[in-house]
């Protein structure tokens, strides 16, 4: 359970670090939807080609860097919350290491008890 707790965790982690940026992404190109809104909005309902060109873009560029933001937040989200749950319950589940000898009627050894 440690090492999937720790493998998930860490995936998870990356993942959010991964979203941050496409959320400023986000959040710059909502900005200048707005700005571009309020030109239109006071233009009577009318851009000229270059912003309406713009316009497009934008919103097209918007969706799919939102969906990526939203993508890498959620799978991020739950993977760190698995990865948690699945170290909490190792760290209560664990028992201790025990060593003692084996010994058969053609060998000798040391035996380690316990879980990895």
């Amino acid at each position: 359970m440690w090492i999937g707790g720790g493998t998930s965790l860490a995936l998870g982690l990356v993942a959010l670090g991964v979203m941050v940026p496409f959320a400023a992404r986000d959040a710059a190109i909502a900005r200048e939807v707005r700005e571009l809104a309020a030109i239109k909005d006071a233009a009577g309902g009318a851009l000229d080609p270059v912003q309406a060109a713009r316009f497009e873009e934008l919103r097209a560029d918007g969706q799919t860097t939102f969906r990526a933001a939203l993508a890498l937040g959620i799978g991020g989200g739950l993977a760190v919350a698995a990865g948690t749950g699945l170290m909490i319950a190792a760290k209560r589940s664990a028992r201790p290491f025990a060593l003692g000898p084996q010994v058969g009627p053609r060998s000798a050894g040391l035996v380690i008890q316990g879980r990895f």
